[in-house]
């Protein structure tokens, strides 16, 4: 890769990733004590909690601030461990949500009539307004609103900077070697783990695959691997926030990991079983941003479909903790006295 494309590659990526959490907090700013208060009225039942957490989820383009919202709730005791659950289950389904609106605006740029959509007209305009409506003078709702629009444009113009950036790669075979390797269960998992952890949103990292499959260099079964990896390495921020937490706030970050894991290992399988059944269809099979999007939602729903009847196992699984329960080992060994 030339310096100029690196240069513009790591340019958008900084842009992109200041970009989702601009409009997060605005997003929840603008909302303030008002999606607490629905949060709190609308969970009774499984289902209703279930629909919160989605349609929270995607209107703040963040299963991580949801997550960590129900963190805070935890040890408070207002909200019971199924509830807390089916908050997180719904919230999965609601950050893919991000994926669709990506590809979406992509779409724009093949119509003439809507090319000021795209995402290199859009985000510099979106970008522009939103500093304006920012500026120093506006309303504090105004300032907040232009938020918004800033965070959005961000996202969109890193997009396309990544997409223009990364366009050369597609007659590299190091990166169809590359991708090869992470078609790979293990080796893919991986990757999408680790990537995510690093950058903490699991919307951010599939924006970035997304970005590299509009190349046409990610293989369909890179692709699963990498969205099942990413998909776990989005916990690490419910980790870290339940570090210092409570008894029931450990407990919510468990579940989402437990919950993501399991999710991840059926997927897994099950792909690749079908894959067996059907080897013509799968072979050669490339993914574009939309079919990017589209794996990231199936995985999502088929895992939520499969795991919600049994919501309450997994909540009774969650209450378990190995490493408490190795601590506890460890120094009942340590304190037996010698024989």
């Amino acid at each position: 890769m030339k310096l100029t494309y690196f240069l513009l590659f790591a340019a958008s990526v900084t842009l992109f990733l200041t970009g989702l959490p601009v409009l997060t907090a605005c997003l929840q700013t603008l909302a303030g004590p008002r999606l607490n208060h629905f949060l709190l009225r609308a969970i009774g039942t499984t289902p209703r909690a279930f629909t919160a957490g989605l349609l929270i989820t995607a209107a703040v383009h963040s299963s991580s601030a949801v997550t960590v919202f129900c963190i805070g709730l935890a040890d408070s005791g207002i909200l019971a461990a199924e509830q807390l659950a089916t908050i997180i289950m719904g919230s999965n389904i609601g950050t893919t949500c991000t994926a669709h609106l990506l590809w979406l605006s992509g779409q724009a740029a093949t119509s003439s009539a809507l090319v000021w959509l795209a995402p290199d007209h859009l985000g510099p305009l979106l970008m522009f307004i939103g500093l304006l409506l920012t500026l120093p003078f506006q309303r504090r709702q105004i300032q907040t609103g232009g938020g918004v629009l800033l965070g959005l444009g961000m996202i969109f113009a890193g997009l396309a900077g990544m997409e223009t950036a990364l366009a050369p790669l597609a007659s590299q075979p190091a990166v169809g070697l590359l991708f090869e390797k992470m078609s790979h269960p293990v080796t893919g998992v991986l990757a999408g783990t680790l990537v995510t952890a690093l950058l903490q949103s699991s919307s951010t990292s599939v924006g970035i695959l997304q970005a590299f499959a509009a190349t046409g260099t990610v293989s369909f079964s890179a692709a699963v691997a990498i969205i099942c990896g990413q998909n776990i390495g989005t916990c690490s921020t419910a980790c870290l926030a339940a570090a210092n937490g409570g008894k029931n706030a450990k407990f919510v970050a468990r579940f989402h990991l437990y919950f993501n894991i399991l999710g991840a290992v059926l997927f897994l399988v099950l792909y690749h079983f079908i894959e067996r059944l059907f080897p013509i269809y799968f072979q050669g099979l490339v993914p574009d941003p939309k079919g990017i999007a589209m794996i990231h939602t199936v995985f999502n729903v088929a895992s939520t479909v499969v795991f919600l009847p049994f919501h309450r196992q997994l909540v009774a699984l969650s209450q378990f903790s190995p490493l408490a329960a190795f601590r506890q080992g460890f120094h009942r060994t340590n304190n037996h006295p010698p024989v």
